[in-house]
């Protein structure tokens, strides 16, 4: 009894202690902490990554980490889905691509389904192209054969 009532009272006064310290000595200790921890919004880093001032955009595997981790989203991007994923790689914009496929995954895994067989979907576009460039063959059959 008398260790909870101490422990509980010390918390507290932790806790204050915490909340009355300098922002200064709080962004230290957030700084060893994850990306998260940085003064921007998650889905500001993830707009960095993605579309950076300078440089070349983020790892495909940093993108998707990032996504997972933190439920990160670009306002305005459209559609996540395999069929706007494959559209951005097909387009070369590899970065774009991880994005979507990451959100694709991620927003089937929080609506109860299998994130992995979102990714499996069919795209019907992909195969409309497929079959539109293969020529139809034309067989003759002979009479009486």
């Amino acid at each position: 009894g008398d260790g909870d009532d101490t422990s509980s009272g010390s918390s507290s006064r932790s806790n204050s202690s915490s909340r009355s310290s300098s922002p200064q000595s709080r962004s230290g200790a957030r700084s060893s902490s994850s990306r998260r921890s940085s003064p921007r919004s998650p889905n500001l880093d993830l707009a960095v990554l993605l579309r950076p001032q300078g440089g070349a955009a983020g790892s495909a595997q940093e993108i998707w980490d990032h996504v997972q981790r933190y439920d990160s989203r670009l306002l305005g991007c459209g559609e996540s889905s395999v069929s706007a994923a494959l559209e951005a790689a097909r387009q070369g914009d590899a970065a774009l691509a991880a994005y979507l496929a990451a959100r694709c995954f991620k927003d089937a895994e929080a609506a109860g389904a299998d994130g992995a067989a979102a990714l499996a979907a069919s795209d019907v576009r992909a195969l409309d192209f497929l079959w539109s460039a293969i020529d139809p063959v034309v067989v003759e059959v002979p009479c009486g054969a």
